[in-house]
């Protein structure tokens, strides 16, 4: 790309970036102060329609103004924590990061251990997603929530084989069936992003392939299930100090059903993940060497599964 189109683009990113803080933002904040303050006080009313569902594994609580789902296994103090004020709970934790779109602190959970129960004390993830201006809270109130598609896809991807930071609990802000803010809360993860450890860990030939072939296994899965990260850059696997990589980050998840769509979003999610390794054509060469090796046995395991097939049917007839 020549340098001027860089520029132009950061020239309107600033441009845009301007507008929002110092028009849209501000217009938004005194427009929704009331409706703020209205919520802070009307989900504590016991209202007659509020109800709560509960099944083998995850239970679901909502109101007309708030939505819950969670682990039967998180403790109750925690699910009551989220359901009465997510913010109070999330401003009391050790902050991560925080900006216009959200914010992300660690607090403390019952999280789960991984025979499946949950140990006395440990660190969750607690994610809060806001809205974005009134334009895209108006495109965005019927869709699905950034939190929930973290929650669904990411028990999606465990039971897949994926490894990734298992979900907790989702709250929705709601108005009816209108969806507002969100919050997600999972396990941490203790691991080092891909990229840094590569840069950090000096690998072997072996060491290096296995860490690819983990990769292979999980983009394979991924289109499996159809299923685009939305933003697969390196920095969203971790590798954890059993050298298990886990993919993190689900909030931009989304599940295509055509063709078109799919294709296309798919190749921009393997376009970001190998732009990392400009830089380092080893470690590129060695992750497109173990995606094609993963399909060329993964191609080669079905021919052999319906060889049998249709020598039996064959016979049959």
């Amino acid at each position: 790309k020549p340098i001027w189109w860089d520029r132009f683009v950061e020239g309107v990113n600033d441009f845009l970036s301007m507008i929002h803080n110092e028009l849209i933002h501000p217009v938004w904040s005194v427009i929704s102060a009331p409706f703020r303050v209205l919520a802070q006080w009307i989900p504590d009313i016991d209202w007659p329609w509020n109800f709560e569902l509960r099944g083998a594994n995850v239970s679901v609580k909502q109101s007309p103004f708030r939505r819950i789902v969670f682990d039967n296994q998180l403790a109750s103090h925690v699910v009551e924590l989220l359901w009465d004020d997510p913010d109070e709970f999330l401003e009391a934790g050790q902050a991560v990061s925080r900006d216009d779109y959200g914010a992300v602190a660690r607090v403390p959970v019952h999280a789960p251990q991984p025979d499946g129960h949950f140990g006395k004390s440990a660190i969750g993830l607690l994610k809060r997603f806001n809205l974005r201006g009134i334009l895209h809270t108006l495109t965005r109130v019927l869709l699905f929530t950034r939190g929930s598609r973290s929650w669904t896809y990411g028990r999606e991807m465990l039971s897949a084989g994926i490894g990734t930071a298992r979900p907790l609990a989702m709250v929705e802000d709601r108005l009816g069936p209108l969806r507002f803010r969100s919050f997600v809360l999972t396990e941490q993860v203790e691991g080092t992003p891909l990229p840094e450890f590569l840069a950090k860990t000096e690998l072997n030939t072996l060491e290096l392939d296995r860490l690819a072939g983990q990769f292979a296994r999980i983009w394979h899965t991924l289109g499996e299930l159809r299923i685009v990260h939305g933003a697969l850059h390196a920095s969203n696997f971790l590798v954890t100090p059993q050298g298990q990589l886990k993919l993190i980050n689900l909030d931009g998840t989304w599940r295509h059903w055509f063709d078109l769509t799919f294709l296309h979003r798919r190749d921009r999610d393997w376009l970001r993940f190998m732009k990392t390794w400009r830089g380092q054509p080893e470690i590129g060469a060695a992750f497109r060497a173990a995606v094609a090796r993963h399909f060329e046995e993964t191609a080669v395991a079905q021919r052999q599964l319906i060889q049998p097939l249709t020598i039996q049917l064959q016979r049959a007839a």
